[in-house]
């Protein structure tokens, strides 16, 4: 018995371990991302959208080598120790069925980026790129920390009235948000609209679903810019209704924990204020014309977010006993 429990103590910490690292890549990433276009850029925004992979050779700057070395180190580990939990999950008895699935799908999930990474110094201009890589990434970090609430919550007795779909749906809808964000940004649409809360007049752009074509690469012009899509308004604004379901979603979700009370109190508390920490980073980016630092910590308050709903989920899932036998 006590070679199981150290078991799961030990998918626990290597679990919480990955889940901190991938949480490194995903701010790394942002930052290497959005800081492109800022680097030794002395009239921002007015030089927004521009491609420096393909512009004039400028030498990096120290924080996106900071930025680089930690996404590199971080990422190694992380893959070091997904590769350990598939070892302990898949030789370790009694094996449990949900881990071992967990396990694969880390594995194929980490093997997926490890090929996209291969084209992201050069995908810049290729929607699919950033989209598979944070969508990649937000899906890694929910898998680590969905095994890691496995092996380290109590026993809790959910209440059939307890609104779990609700929590579900919440992680839908932030997922979908951050895969829109996600292709806003690749189609370096986000100063596309520059009012609030309408864009530039207008509620609902014109719609097309050319928008959601990740495999079409952008246009660059003489400037050395990716030319902006007819279409950028239209994501941008349905970015900021996903947005707003989203929030609507955590709110209902976050404020039926702080009332339940009991150990649902303080996680409610911490998403509420995630949550208007998020609103208050997303207004800020756009009447601020995107400042680099409000724009990559919007991107780590969603990965926080995903992870307090997803923790919410778990704890409301029916019937659910903890998991403290190890793999």
């Amino acid at each position: 018995m006590t070679g199981t429990v150290e078991r799961g103590a030990l998918v626990r910490r290597i679990a919480a371990f990955a889940a901190f690292g991938t949480f490194v890549i995903v701010v790394a990433s942002a930052f290497l991302r959005l800081s492109a276009p800022h680097q030794d850029c002395a009239d921002w925004p007015a030089c927004y959208g521009r491609v420096t992979q393909a512009a004039d050779g400028t030498e990096p700057s120290a924080a996106r080598r900071s930025a680089r070395l930690a996404h590199r180190i971080a990422a190694t580990a992380v893959a070091a120790a997904i590769l350990a939990l598939a070892v302990v999950c898949f030789t370790r008895r009694p094996g449990s069925r949900t881990d071992r699935t967990l396990a694969v799908a880390l594995v194929v999930l980490t093997g997926f980026l490890a090929v996209l990474g291969r084209w992201t110094p050069t995908g810049a201009l290729l929607p699919a790129v950033t989209v598979g890589n944070l969508a990649g990434g937000f899906g890694l970090l929910a898998l680590l920390w969905w095994l890691r609430l496995r092996h380290a919550e109590g026993p809790h007795s959910s209440n059939a009235r307890s609104p779990r779909w609700l929590a579900i749906g919440a992680i839908a809808l932030l997922s979908a948000t951050a895969v829109l964000g996600a292709l806003v940004s690749a189609n370096y649409a986000a100063l596309s609209c520059t009012t609030l809360p309408d864009c530039n007049g207008s509620w609902w752009p014109a719609p097309t679903l050319a928008a959601f074509d990740m495999l079409r690469p952008l246009g660059v012009d003489g400037a050395q810019r990716a030319q902006l899509a007819e279409y950028a308004p239209f994501l941008h604004m349905l970015h900021r209704y996903l947005a707003a379901a989203s929030a609507l979603a955590a709110m209902a979700l976050g404020s039926w924990l702080l009332a339940r009370g009991q150990g649902g109190r303080g996680l409610g508390a911490w998403m509420l204020a995630l949550l208007a920490l998020q609103i208050g980073l997303g207004v800020t980016a756009i009447t601020r014309s995107l400042p680099l630092p409000v724009v990559v910590l919007h991107n780590g308050i969603a990965a926080l977010l995903l992870i307090a709903v997803v923790t919410a989920s778990y704890r409301l899932a029916p019937g659910r006993v903890a998991q403290r036998s190890g793999c």
